[in-house]
C-alpha cells in the first residue's frame, strides 16, 4: 500500500490553517485509505468515515473523457487532464509503470481539500505511531475526508503524549480500487504534476506488503520518490529536449530536494543519538526543542541561501519541533543514492530496474539491503 505522499518541497504558499499544511511536489502521494475496515483499537465511526468519504469521491468521478468534451469544463482544468493522459501514456510504453485503471475518472473537489493525513510519533523517539487494519496490516497514517475529523484527532493523540502532525492531501493513491485524477492534482505547475503521477503509478507497479513495522511504507513511498522524479526527468527530455528550460528546471529542483534530504536525514541522525543517550526525559525534551530551534537557523542561513528555489520551501524556516513531521520527511527520501545505483546498474533499462525493485519488495528480508546485495553481487 501507498502512503500519504509528501514531498517536502513545502512551499512558502502551501495553505496553513490550523495545524494542517498542503504538501507541494514529491510529497504527493497520499496513501490508500487502509480503513476499508475498522482497525484494532480504531472503533467502527471511523472505518465508515473513511469508506463514505471514498465512496463519495469514486460515485461523484466521470470518465476523464468526458470531463475534456464537456463544454463546461474550464481550459485550465481541460488541459490539466490532457497532460494527465499524456503522462500516463508515457509512464506505460516508456517507464513500464503499471497504469491498469489509474486516472480513467476525474473527480472534482470544488477547490477543497480532498482529504487530510494524521501521522504521529512519541514525543521522546523517532518512533512512529502504527494503526493496525485487517487485511492492510500496519500504517502510519490515517486518512479524514473532513478537517474537523483531522484535528480532532490531532487533539487526541497530543493529548495522549504524542506528536501529531497533520497535512491536506491533493492526491492519494488507492491500493485496490481505481485512483481517479483528483481536481487538486491540476493545481501543481507541470513538473510537480509530473513527478506526482509518476509517483503514483509506481505505487501500482512495486509494492512491499505489511511486514508490522513501518519498513514498508519507507520502502514503497522511498522507490516511488525516486521513480518520480527520474521519470519526470526523462519525460522532460524526451519531449522537449535535453538541453530544455522544462528539463533543466526539473533536475535544478531535484538538486535542491537532496539537499534539503540531507539537512533533515542529519538532523533525524542526530535526534536519534540524542534520545538513546542515557538522559532523563525531561532532558531529551529540552534538547530536542533546542535542537529543532538550531535546525531553523541553520535552514534560513545556511540551507536556503544554496537552494535555488528556496521558496518552494519556507516551511522549514519555521519548522515544528515535532517528531512526526520528521519522520514524514524521511519516509519519503531513504536511499535515494541506493535506488539511483541500481538503476544505473542496469544500464538505465526501466523494466529491468522495476524487476529488480519488485524482487526487494518481495524479499523477506530488508528491501534495502536486499538492493545492497544485488549490487555487490554485480560489483
Amino acid at each position: 500500500m501507498c502512503e500519504t505522499s509528501p514531498h517536502v518541497g513545502f512551499e512558502a504558499s502551501a495553505r496553513r490553517r490550523s495545524r494542517a499544511h498542503r504538501w507541494p511536489g514529491r510529497l504527493v502521494c497520499a496513501l490508500a485509505l487502509p480503513a476499508l475496515a475498522a482497525g484494532c483499537g480504531l472503533d467502527v465511526f471511523y472505518a465508515l468515515h473513511a469508506i463514505g468519504g471514498q465512496a463519495g469521491i469514486l460515485f461523484g468521478a466521470v470518465p476523464v473523457e468526458d470531463a475534456i468534451a464537456d463544454s463546461r469544463t474550464a481550459m485550465t482544468t481541460r488541459e490539466g487532464l490532457e497532460s494527465v493522459v499524456e503522462l500516463r501514456e508515457f509512464a506505460r510504453d516508456q517507464i513500464r509503470l503499471n497504469v491498469d485503471t489509474s486516472f480513467e475518472l476525474f473527480y472534482d473537489a470544488g477547490g477543497a481539500p480532498v482529504a487530510f493525513s494524521v501521522s504521529a510519533s512519541r514525543r521522546d523517539a523517532l518512533e512512529p505511531i502504527l494503526w493496525e487494519f485487517p487485511f492492510f496490516g500496519s500504517v502510519p497514517f490515517l486518512n479524514y475526508f473532513d478537517r474537523g475529523s483531522a484535528e480532532s484527532k490531532v487533539g487526541e493523540l497530543e493529548f495522549w503524549g504524542m506528536d501529531a502532525f497533520m497535512y491536506e492531501l491533493d492526491a492519494y493513491s488507492l491500493a485496490v480500487l481505481p485512483n481517479p485524477i483528483l481536481s487538486p492534482m491540476l493545481d501543481r505547475d507541470e513538473i510537480d504534476l509530473a513527478t506526482l503521477v509518476f509517483h503514483e503509478l509506481t505505487h501500482r507497479t512495486v509494492g512491499r506488503s505489511d511486514d508490522g513495522t513501518d519498513l514498508d511504507s519507507r520502502y514503497n513511498e522511498s522507490v516511488a520518490t525516486y521513480v518520480g522524479r527520474r521519470a519526470a526527468e526523462w519525460y522532460f527530455e524526451s519531449r522537449d529536449g535535453a538541453g530544455s528550460a522544462r528539463a533543466i528546471e526539473a533536475a535544478a529542483r531535484y538538486a535542491d530536494d537532496d539537499i534539503v534530504t540531507a539537512f533533515m536525514q542529519d538532523l533525524a541522525d542526530r535526534l536519534d543519538a540524542m534520545y538513546a543517550s542515557d538522559i532523563s526525559a525531561d532532558q531529551k525534551l529540552a534538547n530536542k526543542a533546542t535542537m529543532f530551534e538550531e535546525a531553523r537557523s541553520t535552514f534560513t542561513n545556511q540551507i536556503a541561501p544554496s537552494l535555488q528555489y528556496p521558496e518552494r520551501y519556507g516551511l522549514l524556516h519555521n519548522m515544528p519541533a515535532n517528531n512526526a513531521f520528521v519522520l514524514l520527511y524521511r519516509r519519503y527520501n531513504e536511499r535515494q543514492t541506493l535506488f539511483d545505483d541500481v538503476f544505473e546498474a542496469t544500464n538505465q533499462q526501466w523494466g529491468s530496474t522495476l524487476r529488480v525493485y519488485q524482487e526487494a519488495a518481495a524479499s523477506p528480508e530488508d528491501p534495502f539491503e536486499y538492493l545492497e546485495l544485488w549490487l555487490a553481487a554485480r560489483q
